[in-house]
């Protein structure tokens, strides 16, 4: 017996508010079942998969979803990306123009290739430059799930000396993990390693959920989402904040903190470098708003040395703030100015787990060169 079936349109006939082609399929079981009970035997044989819609194709699909959609989710703006994922070093494609590369001549070299994954992923992230878009290095410990690395320095100083070695250039290094090979304290040491080396890659949450059941996030051990500080929503006001750090990441949750920075009286904020300030001390502002009772706000500061190729972090906790010593969900604390150096927030609650942080905002005395 050979049955073909089409997924789709049981779908439209299943959920008829849903857009059928907008569908994750996945999970696929076979079975039979006999008559009354009757010992039975038989085979599933020949699967095979023909698909209508292939490469960018897709994208065309896609869009037309968003344009159904539109309507329907008014406050929502959706957009098109792309994970470009050929070996584990993916990346994702923010703004610009996503199209899809070829990767032929990869696929020919894997896996007797010797190019160092991370020369591949240097090489990757300049045609998302060249389509005009931001690249991100996401999951930079490998895409297993929960913690295996019980001590991820080593693999920190592999991931960080090919970065480093690669010329790699990346925008945004996805941070927010609570669990992804290493714990979260292994990621922020990865990211303050990179901005010790003066290399300003803005810090994310996690960017994709795969499970696509109904509040799988909110179950989920790594929940970091992303937010931005626009003054309008649309595409080129996001890309800006991304670039430009001006980004926090918390746990999705009922409630939670939105976090900024400010040093000097607002002469920088989170994601800007402040240049040529002369005091021994400056002034940081700390805004908070919806921190959870009983938590605290750590201050982690850290040097910045570029062209050092450190392969281990520089920060260190500067200041322990009890949420309720923050007034009308705001702090301001003095912090040195005595090198070159980057501060960033991380939010504790209760427990003393880490359910927020910002992007670094950075000081750089007179006589010091700015990193870019």
């Amino acid at each position: 017996t050979t049955v073909t079936l089409t997924p789709e349109d049981d779908i439209a006939a299943l959920w008829p508010d849903v857009r059928a082609a907008d569908n994750s399929f996945g999970r696929l079981w076979l079975g039979a079942t006999s008559r009354k009970g009757a010992p039975s035997s038989g085979y599933f044989d020949f699967l095979r998969f023909h698909r209508a819609v292939l490469g960018a194709d897709t994208f065309a699909v896609q869009a037309g979803l968003i344009a159904d959609y539109a309507p329907m989710y008014p406050s929502v703006l959706q957009l098109q990306g792309l994970e470009v994922s050929y070996f584990s070093e993916h990346l994702n494609w923010f703004g610009g123009t996503p199209s899809f590369q070829d990767c032929s001549n990869w696929t020919k070299a894997y896996p007797k290739s010797k190019i160092s994954p991370f020369v591949l992923a240097a090489q990757q992230a300049a045609f998302i430059h060249a389509g005009g878009g931001l690249a991100s290095l996401n999951h930079p410990f490998g895409t297993g799930f929960g913690v295996s690395l019980g001590d991820s320095t080593a693999a920190r100083h592999t991931i960080v000396t090919g970065l480093l070695a690669s010329g790699a250039l990346f925008d945004v290094l996805e941070v927010g993990y609570q669990e992804r090979v290493a714990n979260l304290g292994g990621h922020l040491a990865l990211w303050d390693t990179m901005l010790r080396n003066g290399q300003y890659l803005t810090g994310t949450g996690v960017s994709d959920n795969h499970d696509g059941e109904r509040n799988s996030w909110s179950k989920a051990k790594d929940r970091f989402a992303t937010g931005a500080w626009t003054q309008t929503l649309d595409e080129a006001s996001l890309v800006s904040a991304i670039s430009g750090g001006r980004i926090f990441c918390r746990e999705l949750s009922a409630v939670g903190p939105s976090l900024d920075l400010e040093v000097a009286g607002a002469a920088a904020h989170m994601g800007q470098v402040l240049v040529g300030n002369v005091d021994a001390e400056v002034a940081l502002r700390i805004l908070a708003p919806g921190l959870p009772v009983g938590g605290a706000v750590r201050v982690v500061q850290g040097a910045v040395e570029e062209g050092a190729r450190a392969l281990d972090p520089s920060s260190a906790v500067v200041a322990v703030i009890p949420a309720a010593d923050f007034i009308a969900g705001e702090r301001t604390v003095t912090i040195s100015n005595s090198q070159s150096s980057f501060t960033r927030v991380e939010v504790m609650d209760p427990g003393g787990r880490c359910i927020a942080f910002s992007n670094p905002v950075s000081p750089v005395p007179v006589g010091r060169v700015a990193a870019t």
